[in-house]
């Protein structure tokens, strides 16, 4: 599978995960718009981790050490939030098409 075929592979992916569809080019420039969407769904995927999830009665210091405890775990986890990959596209939606244009 050449580079191309990968990377389109992937924009897919991506994309489907968001719930939307890739129908654009592949090029280096949509390469490079692609790694940034990737790296600002990681930064939010990391920063959604430290998020506590509602209890569901009373919060007690048992669901506060649970808690604890799957935030360190999530840490260890390499998965993107949908919320934070819907964003990620949707804020370089126009950067991509300008991508395909040049």
């Amino acid at each position: 599978m050449s580079e191309r075929e990968l990377l389109e592979q992937r924009l897919r992916a991506f994309y489907r995960v968001a719930g939307l569809t890739w129908s654009g080019c592949i090029n280096d420039q949509v390469s490079d718009v692609f790694y940034r969407m990737i790296r600002e769904a990681a930064l939010c995927s990391h920063a959604m981790d430290f998020v506590p999830r509602p209890p569901g009665g009373r919060a007690s210091m048992v669901w506060l050490a649970t808690q604890l405890a799957k935030m360190g775990q999530n840490q260890l986890d390499d998965r993107l939030y949908f919320a934070c990959v819907r964003k990620a596209a949707l804020s370089y939606k126009t950067e991509m098409m300008m991508a395909c244009i040049l």
